[in-house]
């Protein structure tokens, strides 16, 4: 294989991954943000967002090439490999980043919406010796 069709590979790999968290992630995001946007239009634009940007530190961190070699002449398949390796690496890192970002930023804003209007509902304490405690 040459250098172009490898870090082509590498690209298309980094894509998939990419997507593949993207699409994980999607559906619980949009239900956490809705509860702290408040209303469905300002929760998909905030899921859009953030979902898009972890696509696209992703599809940008898969598109590193210095650990290729610079001509196809010095191409060896162990050289291609690790470059290939290095490649998918950055990817998942900048991954890793675009995840920590998001979960930094939502953590401060669940810290706000809590500050404001207490714990959720589904945080009270469901237990009945709990409920007849307090009512006692």
């Amino acid at each position: 294989m040459s250098i172009v069709t490898t870090f082509a590979l590498g690209v298309l790999l980094g894509l998939a991954v990419s997507l593949a968290t993207v699409v994980v992630l999607r559906p619980h995001l949009a239900s956490l943000l809705v509860e702290i946007c408040g209303t469905r239009a300002r929760a998909g634009f905030w899921v859009v967002t953030a979902t898009l940007s972890l696509f696209l530190f992703g599809a940008l961190a898969s598109t590193v090439s210095y650990a290729y070699p610079v001509t196809d002449a010095a191409a060896t398949t162990a050289g291609l490999f690790f470059g290939l390796v290095t490649q998918l690496r950055v990817c998942l890192f900048g991954l890793l980043v675009g995840v920590l970002v998001v979960a930094w930023l939502l953590v401060g804003s669940i810290r706000r919406y809590e500050q404001i209007y207490g714990p959720p509902i589904s945080a009270m304490p469901t237990d009945p010796t709990a409920q007849a405690a307090e009512g006692a």
